[in-house]
């Protein structure tokens, strides 16, 4: 074939319509057109290869193989062995007046070869253009490859690939993005003819949501449109669906409507001062019957949007009372402050300590500031509280000196007087060793204490003295209801119960005496007129003169009562200790 000339060849159309080439002198028939007869081409060609060099639309360069039909952009290693043992020709478009060897030089900065650099156009690729050639012709993706070469092998662009093998996979390439271009095109048909069947009902004012499918199968019969939707299942489907969108279009519309009225009525409300948060549904219903919004909306709507206003009106007066309550609260704490204040006051000003009782603080400072403030509070601690919390704490701390106290009194034989002052205390004990360990707030305490000792000390010997001296009348026999003082005086006033006594109490003791001798005669002739037996001294054993004595000077009335009022305040102490006590062990296990 190398050798043929390109004048015997000869170009031919078989009787299916096939191209094909015939050599006359060898008599040889090709589908592929011969190398000898192919037109010239800008391709660069390489002598004594196979490979081929070809350029994309970007002007990058590839190389194809005409045997294998392999395609690939490195340069083959067949090529590079060529280039190496003898230098590929020059392109004739570089034989340049300013170059006449013809010899590249990529360095050159000549404007002549730079301009016709530029004005070289980089050869298109032959896939391509083979894919141009089937689309020119709307060759479909269900199209066989035998029938799509006979619409097209009499097109001179059928040449641009040169074996049948290349031919068939770019069809096969062709055939794939063809139908998803087809796909697509029918999806953008579907869409339309949908668009416009729904623009359809859209311009229509008969379709309501009220509207049926069989109703509008005979209004739309005919029309082009409608029609255009050949599936009749489909066609309800769209039908169903529009309907539906307008059913909801309808229903939002109702809502915001509703919402509207509904607004406008809860504008009305607050603007109407007779409605209060204690204000009844059935008198408002009453009042607003009439009126146009309550007969637009519905009963349920009306009662609702009323609720809802009533609880913002409820909402509204909780936090007003709220911060009326944080506001008394407020006031509160700081009475209880100040309170505390002036109980650190008087504490550190020697006023009050860990024995002052609350029935003599309270006497004394019940008209102070501090105190009336805090007692006109309903919230939060009482002025009693309050000073129980501070004398516990201080109860506390001299609990803790009491002791000390207790031992330098005995270590240093003081000996308490009248005229003792917490400055004579202290300046005794400080002598002691343990004396910077008192804390200086506890003497007057311990002063307290000494002087209610001494003084409940005077008060049992006193009574003791009154005592002895009422037994003394009492086992004096010469002594009756009729006698006088100044007769019964010349007989104990030497006696050691006598001299215990000052004169007044002896007389006013006397005095008692008599009384009880009267009334006690008195009761014993009321027994006698009564027919009661009264028996002798002797049958009655003589202790008659003996429970008289006893039943006067064994207690009178005077101690009797004085020794109840003392056991009742004992009794309170106890309890009060014992309460303060289960306070502080409470208070320790909260904590």
């Amino acid at each position: 074939m190398s050798t043929a000339s390109i004048n015997d060849w000869q170009e031919a159309v078989s009787a299916d319509g096939k191209k094909f080439f015939y050599h006359k002198a060898t008599r040889i028939s090709v589908w592929e057109i011969p190398d000898d007869f192919k037109p010239p081409s800008n391709n660069s060609t390489i002598e004594n290869s196979d490979w081929k060099e070809y350029k994309t639309e970007k002007g990058q360069k590839y190389y194809y193989n005409t045997v294998t039909g392999v395609r690939q952009w490195d340069i083959p290693a067949e090529l590079q062995n060529l280039q190496q043992s003898k230098p590929i020709p020059s392109s004739p478009i570089n034989n340049t007046p300013n170059n006449p060897n013809g010899n590249s030089n990529n360095n050159s900065t000549s404007p002549t070869s730079n301009k016709v650099t530029e004005n070289i156009q980089p050869k298109e690729d032959p896939i391509q253009i083979f894919k141009n050639l089937l689309t020119d012709n709307s060759i479909s993706s269900i199209c066989t490859f035998e029938k799509a070469l006979k619409q097209i092998v009499n097109d001179e662009r059928y040449q641009s690939l040169k074996t049948m093998s290349e031919r068939k996979q770019a069809f096969l390439d062709y055939q794939i993005d063809r139908k998803k271009f087809e796909q697509e095109e029918k999806r953008k048909k579907e869409r339309k003819i949908k668009d416009d069947f729904i623009q359809l009902l859209r311009d229509s004012k008969e379709v309501t949501p009220l509207m049926s499918w069989r109703r509008a199968s005979l209004y739309f019969e005919g029309e082009p449109r409608w029609e255009a939707v050949e599936v009749e299942r489909e066609r309800e489907t769209i039908f169903h669906e529009y309907i539906m969108e307008l059913e909801k279009k309808e229903k939002e519309q109702l809502l915001i409507n509703k919402k509207d009225q509904m607004k406008l009525l809860r504008q009305k409300l607050e603007t109407d001062s007779s409605i209060t948060v204690f204000t009844q549904w059935r008198k408002v219903r009453e009042q607003y019957e009439k009126d146009d919004i309550f007969q637009i909306l519905d009963q349920f709507d009306f009662l609702t949007v009323f609720e809802s206003y009533i609880r913002d009106l409820e909402k509204r007066l909780d936090d007003q009372k709220r911060v009326e309550k944080e506001k008394i609260k407020r006031e509160c704490r700081k009475n209880r402050d100040m309170f505390r204040e002036f109980l650190n006051e008087k504490y550190l000003g020697g006023e009050i300590h860990a024995l002052t009782k609350w029935k003599n603080f309270k006497e004394k400072y019940e008209n102070e500031p501090a105190y009336i403030g805090l007692s006109q509070r309903t919230l939060g601690s009482t002025p009693l509280e309050l000073f129980s919390d501070f004398r516990e704490e201080l109860e506390t701390k001299y609990e803790n000196d009491y002791k000390k106290l207790k031992e330098i009194y005995k270590e240093t034989e003081f000996k308490y007087t009248p005229e003792t002052t917490v400055e004579l205390l202290k300046t005794a004990f400080s002598k002691h060793q343990n004396f910077k360990q008192i804390s200086e707030f506890n003497f007057l305490p311990y002063l307290e204490y000494l002087k209610y000792k001494e003084e409940t000390k005077e008060k049992n010997l006193a009574k003791k003295r009154v005592s002895h001296f009422k037994q003394l009348l009492s086992d004096t026999k010469t002594i009756s209801k009729s006698s006088t003082w100044d007769e019964v005086k010349p007989t104990l006033e030497t006696k050691k119960e006598f001299i215990e006594l000052e004169e007044p109490d002896r007389l006013n003791i006397f005095n008692s005496y008599i009384e009880y001798l009267v009334k006690k005669a008195q009761e014993e002739e009321e027994g006698n007129e009564e027919g009661e037996l009264i028996l002798s001294p002797k049958k009655s054993g003589g202790h008659d003169s003996s429970k008289k004595r006893r039943s006067y000077s064994g207690e009178g009335d005077e101690d009797r009562y004085y020794e109840r009022d003392t056991h009742r305040e004992r009794d309170r102490d106890r309890d009060r200790d014992r309460d303060r006590d289960r306070g502080r062990s409470y208070k320790k296990e909260k904590r």
